[in-house]
């Protein structure tokens, strides 16, 4: 397209620059020409106003209303004036210089109320409504008298003045047409030849003649830019040429250096495939051994959470945990996130208390690694369990770190206190078989010996009435009456006759006081040996009455002990011996409970045991008059080692031993009520019969 060209657009652009500066210059001074025309126009018509105005006021008779049409005609007959008319006050016509006039009367009526001239300029005509005042044409004086109409036709004018720009745009245009030619000759001549010759030299360089230069002795050797241009052309040409023949040169040497290369290129490839064989067995021996690692983590990690073991790894140069296994996570109930977070942190710890010291979990001490800890764990929420920890020193990524492993030995301590407690019951029991084999004998003898004397003072007793009756008779015929004097004396001396009413009553009491103690004995066996380690049909208020006999030397200080045993209870079946630990348990907690309560020297108390058929299951209901349970208690008393007593009064345990025993071993449940200041309940719920997973 031609437009595409340089030096067409460059025309295009000068030329519509010209005529625009052009247009504006004519339009910008056609504008105020204009204006100063209208302006003039109402200076006429003001003039005219001012002349009539005159004319009217030196009138010799104000009725002459033949003058004032002939004054109103001669000046509307004046050039450019269109109207000229006089009205009275209510808008009447008393003269125009034109029949049938076109009065606008709002413009009268507002010449009248301001008392001032109104000029309006509209459609090229210049409007002036002036008052006129005193007499003029009407035989009342006022002020205002009237008005004058003037209407002045300012089109001649005008058309004139366009006509006149017309021929100057018209001549601008001619000129503008002329310098534009010129303008082109010009840039064609100095400008456009000679880019083309720049032009015609780059598409021979780009052909491939780079010995061409352009010619600098005529017009491109001028000292314009075209001229710096060529020259920067000409010395582009060269240097490049000059690059040209240094590349050729390079890539002939390249091409030896390419074929040496390659040869070169065969031998490393020779020696990295070898290498490579060598690296891919390499490889493959590190896979075997890295998958031999992750299973060895893997079994690792199973292992270890197998045994529930919490494994925390501690960094003693950041002074934070850095990592922490699943089961770690549910010991502490804390994500990892938290434990990391909360390490030796002041407002966060696990208090792990052992050998009367009070350590945090999450922040163990460097001088403390390869030692083994037996305590217990105190978390956040007041829940406590006994649990054993050890700490190792391990690397992790060649830095020292501290591995914590800890282990909730809650089950162990439990089967630990089990096994001791029936350490000591079978000891109680061996100890209750001797002594009651040993006391048995001597209670024995005495008890056959009592007997002895009790029947033997009743044959007594019958010989010593026929002694008496022997004596009453000799009294009366025996000569020897001293001697009976003095058995009589030995008779009241002796006082026989209490002798005879006290001395059955002694051996009846002994006789009670030998068989107290031997069921005293017998409970003591039954309670401490009640036969093996499996279930077995139990009596439940023999057992009771058995743990009442046993712990009576705990209560009887206390409380009063009351038994309501229904005697329609069935056997059950349940290991005897841990239900006498759980029945003990509770009635040594009651009578400290009352003994709390009451003090030294205080009324007794009251425990009532009951037992009742409940549906499956057999109620035991044991409660006593003590102090009670505060109710933020009572969550945790089944809980190990929490207890409300002084230190070396109470270990924590028993409840939850009881609760184990009750609950996980036989399938029962153990409920308590309490109200602190009037006493507490503990109902125990044994099933008739044992669970499922017992039974088979």
């Amino acid at each position: 397209m031609l437009l595409s060209r340089l030096g067409p657009r460059i025309t295009l652009f000068m030329t519509l620059a010209a005529v625009g500066v052009t247009l504006g210059g004519v339009l910008l001074s056609y504008y105020p020409v204009r204006q100063s025309l209208l302006n003039q126009g109402e200076r006429r018509i003001r003039v005219l106003a001012d002349a009539i105005h005159y004319t009217l006021d030196i009138s010799s008779s104000s009725s002459d209303l033949l003058s004032l049409r002939r004054l109103v005609e001669k000046c509307g007959s004046l050039p450019d004036v269109s109207l000229v008319a006089v009205l009275d006050l209510d808008g009447t016509v008393r003269a125009a210089s034109r029949p049938d006039p076109d009065i606008r009367p709002e413009l009268v009526l507002r010449a009248m109320e301001d008392n001032l001239p109104v000029t309006v300029t509209r459609n090229g005509h210049a409007l002036l409504v002036t008052p006129l005042h005193g007499p003029v044409y009407s035989p009342v004086f006022s002020d205002v008298s009237g008005v004058l109409y003037l209407d002045m036709d300012l089109g001649p004018m005008l058309d004139e003045l366009q006509v006149l720009y017309g021929s100057i745009l018209a001549v601008v245009a001619l000129l503008v047409g002329l310098m534009s030619l010129w303008a082109i000759l010009l840039l064609r001549r100095q400008v456009i030849a000679r880019l083309e010759l720049v032009a015609d030299g780059l598409g021979r360089v780009r052909s491939g003649d780079l010995s061409f230069r352009l010619p600098l002795d005529g017009s491109l050797g001028r000292g314009d830019e075209i001229g710096d241009l060529a020259r920067h052309f000409n010395a582009m040409t060269e240097n490049l040429d000059m690059r040209t023949l240094a590349q050729q040169r390079a890539e002939k040497e390249l091409q030896v250096a390419y074929s040496a290369l390659e040869e070169k290129v065969r031998e490393r490839t020779a020696e990295l495939a070898e290498a490579n064989e060598r690296l891919s067995a390499q490889m493959e021996e590190r896979r075997q051994a890295e998958w031999r690692l992750k299973e060895h983590q893997i079994f690792l990690t199973t292992v270890l959470d197998g045994i529930q073991a919490a494994i925390f790894v501690f960094d003693p140069q950041q002074g934070r945990m850095v990592s922490s296994s699943s089961a770690a996570q549910s010991l502490v109930r804390m994500d990892e996130e938290t434990i990391v977070a909360s390490s030796c942190s002041a407002g966060v710890q696990v208090a792990f208390v052992a050998e009367g010291r009070t350590l945090n979990l999450l922040c163990p001490e460097w001088g403390e690694k390869n030692t083994y800890l037996e305590g217990v764990v105190h978390l956040e929420d007041g829940r406590t369990f006994p649990a054993s920890r050890q700490l190792l020193e391990i690397f992790v990524d060649g830095q020292e770190h501290l591995a914590q492993i800890v282990f909730d030995i809650t089950e162990r301590k439990n089967l630990e206190r089990r096994l001791g407690m029936a350490q000591k019951l079978e000891s109680i029991g061996l100890l209750a078989a001797g002594i009651a084999h040993e006391i048995n004998t001597p209670v024995q003898y005495v008890g056959d010996s009592v007997r002895f004397v009790r029947d033997s003072f009743k044959d007594l007793a019958g010989l010593l009435d026929a002694y008496a009756a022997l004596i009453a008779r000799a009294g009366e015929s025996c000569p020897g009456r001293d001697d009976l004097r003095r058995v009589e004396e030995a008779e009241k001396e002796a006082d026989l006759e209490f002798l005879r009413d006290e001395v059955p009553k002694a051996c009846g009491r002994a006789l009670d006081g030998l068989d107290r103690v031997a069921r005293i004995v017998q409970a003591m066996k039954n309670f401490s040996h009640p036969g093996g380690d499996e279930k077995k049909p139990t009596d439940i208020n023999k057992a009771i009455q058995n743990t009442v006999i046993v712990a009576r030397n705990e209560w009887k200080y206390a409380a009063e002990v009351e038994t309501e045993l229904s005697p329609d209870l069935p056997l059950i079946s349940c290991y005897a011996g841990d239900i006498n630990q759980v029945l003990l348990n509770m009635l040594v907690n009651a009578s400290h409970a009352i003994a709390e309560k009451v003090g030294d020297g205080g009324d007794k108390g009251l425990i009532r045991i009951s037992t009742t058929p409940a549906g499956e299951f057999v109620e035991i209901r044991i409660a006593d008059t003590g102090a009670g349970i505060p109710r933020e208690n009572l969550e945790r008393i089944f809980d190990p080692f929490f207890t409300t007593k002084p230190v070396g009064k109470g270990t924590g345990q028993g409840l939850t031993i009881a609760h184990d025993i009750i609950v996980n071993k036989h399938g029962g449940s153990i409920d308590v009520e309490s109200e602190v200041g009037v006493g507490t309940a503990f109902i125990l719920r044994l099933p008739l019969e044992p669970p499922e997973k017992e039974a088979t």
